[in-house]
């Protein structure tokens, strides 16, 4: 098993599973518009979220915790931080460095549980480098020859994972995940040739998480991400990629591989699931080992496509940074005013957020046309209302003041009146605004970090 992630191509070659590493200024497929600032800087040099040393309870925790003890030892820049069960070698802060390492932990428990055993053996090591250059100078160091441009690799014969940082923070996170669920599939599988479908659907799927600080949920939808890999999925599927085909051997992209993978280990499919994947690794043929769990796949791709429709991200960033965290959780990091918004119009939309630092506002979106065409009410850390209309120019347009913070800051609702008009409700106090694009809702930043909690729509 020689897995690499990051490759252009994100098909299979020879014995590498390459995928694509996302760019730091989003394809037009996955945004409304270019970053307007360096985003692959900023998971280095901000905070990796706010939860750095206790558990956020606005998430839901998952029953995969690590709440241990650490070892850290190194130098800014050089740490070592050693688990249970993982050895993390990390070129980043002290506090982002641990952070790695309680993740994999926590994902140890979920690792076991998906491939359905664990191993003891010994701690596995991960190194986590600054930028490619680092990347690839490590992988020269251990004698590791890899094709280039890639932004993750799993090599077994190191056991080492390895990855650089990546243009954001969930995206980073999600390979962190991705290289070390390789890592320990080859742990317990040995040898096992498998598909790329397989391999790399199966790391894809355990990439996506919630987290929150202590307790992580593999597998998971994310609210928005900036690959919106389940929109690929579905867009490849309605231009002809077929399930059965890609069972029976054809080329699969990492967004079909996923989609595959997460369809079939659905609740009332998870059981089937395990035994295709033990036959699949004990050396039965991938379509003969599938065919005897789950009989021909042609039955299946009507409830695949289906899925597939169904299963989507609900919002879609328009500008960058949106990091998932938990079901109804997000944070924004923005120099600028930045918008993520729901892809399909709703009634109503809920959320809280802290009171914002004195430079800083949050609020949301209420209408959506382009970049160029869009509106939003924040409060903003002054303690004023302001719209923030964007029509060609963008002017602020001041509503008056915000009502007074609670312990917890604030609980905005916005509800659609009319196809012109949105109710706005800042901790308990409504005002009408008027709207001149398509009604959207969504979260909205101005400057700084705000996390968006019990993010609920009908």
């Amino acid at each position: 098993m020689l897995v690499a992630c990051g490759d252009d191509d994100g098909l299979l070659d020879g014995g590498a599973s390459d995928a694509a590493t996302p760019d730091a200024t989003l394809d037009s497929s996955l945004t409304d518009a270019p970053v307007p600032f360096d985003a692959g800087l900023l998971d280095a040099q901000e905070p990796d979220g706010a939860l750095d040393a206790a558990t956020d309870s606005s998430i839901e925790p998952s029953g995969d915790c690590y709440r241990g003890s650490p070892t850290i030892t190194g130098s800014e820049g050089n740490w070592t931080v050693m688990t249970p069960h993982y050895e993390l070698r990390a070129q980043s802060d002290r506090a982002r460095a641990e952070r790695f390492a309680r993740m994999l932990e926590a994902a140890y428990t979920a690792y076991g549980r998906f491939f359905g055993t664990s191993t003891e053996a010994r701690p596995f090591l991960v190194k986590f480098l600054r930028d490619d250059p680092s990347f690839q100078a490590e992988l020269r160091a251990d004698g590791v020859v890899s094709s280039g441009g890639i932004g993750g690799f799993y090599s077994p014969d190191t056991d080492t994972a390895y990855l650089h940082d990546q243009p954001t923070r969930y995206y980073t996170r999600v390979l962190l995940l991705h290289e070390a669920a390789h890592q320990f599939q080859a742990s317990v599988n040995g040898d096992a040739d498998l598909p790329f479908w397989l391999e790399e659907g199966i790391a894809e799927y355990l990439g996506r998480h919630h987290w929150d600080g202590s307790c992580i949920d593999l597998g998971v939808l994310p609210l928005l991400s900036q690959e919106d890999t389940p929109l690929d999925a579905l867009r490849e599927s309605e231009a002809g990629t077929q399930l059965t085909s890609v069972v029976d051997g054809a080329s699969a992209s990492r967004p079909i591989s996923e989609s595959i993978v997460r369809f079939l280990n659905l609740a009332d499919r998870r059981e089937l699931f395990r035994r295709f994947l033990r036959d699949a690794e004990s050396g039965t043929a991938v379509p003969a080992a599938f065919r005897a769990a789950f009989g021909e796949p042609s039955a299946l791709e009507t409830p695949w496509r289906s899925a597939l429709s169904r299963d989507q991200e609900p919002l879609s960033i328009v500008y960058l940074e949106w990091t998932h965290l938990g079901p109804e959780t997000l944070e924004a990091v923005s120099d600028f005013f930045s918008i993520a918004r729901l892809k399909v119009s709703v009634n109503e939309l809920s959320l809280r957020f802290p009171a914002p630092a004195p430079s800083s506002s949050a609020g949301v979106l209420l209408s959506f046309q382009d970049t160029e065409h869009w509106e939003a009410l924040v409060v903003r850390g002054d303690g004023s209302l302001s719209r923030f209309d964007v029509n060609g120019g963008a002017i602020w347009n001041n509503v008056g003041s915000a009502p007074a913070a609670t312990a917890e800051g604030y609980a905005v609702r916005a509800r659609r009146l009319s196809e012109t008009s949105v109710e706005v409700t800042v901790n308990g106090v409504a005002t009408t605004q008027s709207i001149r694009f398509p009604l959207t809702f969504g979260p909205a930043i101005d400057s700084g970090s705000v996390r968006f909690n019990e993010i609920r729509w009908r």
